[in-house]
């Protein structure tokens, strides 16, 4: 859905110029994606990677006027050492004149981005809750995601959304490649997620770090969420 808001800006006449190379570990994914992207820009050509994105960079096949795109606000997933290390990483297969578009979301008010965590229709909480489903099928744990409580709020000494699970009564997970079992007591927490946030200073010092230069800023009226788009000289 982001992507297509950028090819979508591209005028038809161009398209054919375009290959998009959507990379992902996720092979089936990445075939959703094909089929859609296909159907509404049939003249663009699709080429999927299969790869971990943090960590096999160097399979990125090179070419002429690159532009790299990391959108919505992965990057405030990783720890501030993995979104170096990224960026650095991405630098090092990025040539002179390649572009970089970053989506990051932005330090604001804590209310609103605790609000954002914490919403009314509980979408949130039940995709926090859903990581117990997921170890569940992976690990053959008894996990039960009703009995535990989703919580989530602004670590202001890490600039992150913290996001945790917090069991609502005690209880013992076992698992068939656990020799005895997970004792968790009531009120104890699984921390699930990080979610950072950023103001443009930390921006600009991690992304010069990395070998980079940032071109442009674009954000909204309240500087909420902003795109930067990064150059290599």
């Amino acid at each position: 859905s982001k992507i297509s808001i950028l090819l979508g800006s591209i005028p038809r006449s161009r398209r054919a110029t375009v290959r998009y190379m959507p990379v992902d570990i996720s092979y089936s994914a990445l075939r959703d994606s094909a089929d859609i992207i296909s159907e509404r820009f049939p003249r663009i050509e699709f080429n999927g990677l299969v790869a971990d994105f943090l960590n096999q960079m160097e399979h990125i096949p090179t070419g002429q006027g690159r532009f790299f795109c990391f959108f919505g606000s992965t990057l405030g997933n990783l720890s501030s050492g993995q979104a170096q290390l990224y960026l650095s990483g991405l630098a090092e297969v990025m040539d002179p004149g390649d572009n970089l578009l970053l989506g990051v979301d932005m330090v604001k008010d804590q209310k609103v981005l605790e609000s954002a965590y914490n919403d009314s229709r509980g979408i949130t909480a039940e995709f926090n809750r859903n990581i117990l489903r997921v170890a569940n099928r992976l690990a053959g744990t008894d996990f039960v995601p009703e009995t535990f409580k989703h919580i989530a709020f602004f670590n202001q000494e890490y600039s992150r959304i913290e996001m945790h699970l917090e069991a609502k009564l005690d209880m013992i997970i076992s698992s068939p490649h656990l020799s005895s079992g997970i004792p968790i007591k009531k009120g104890e927490r699984i921390h699930t997620e990080n979610s950072h946030k950023f103001t443009p200073g930390q921006l600009e010092l991690m992304i010069e770090s990395a070998g980079l230069r940032i071109e442009k800023l674009y954000t909204d009226p309240k500087k909420w969420f902003s795109l930067i788009l990064i150059v290599r000289d």
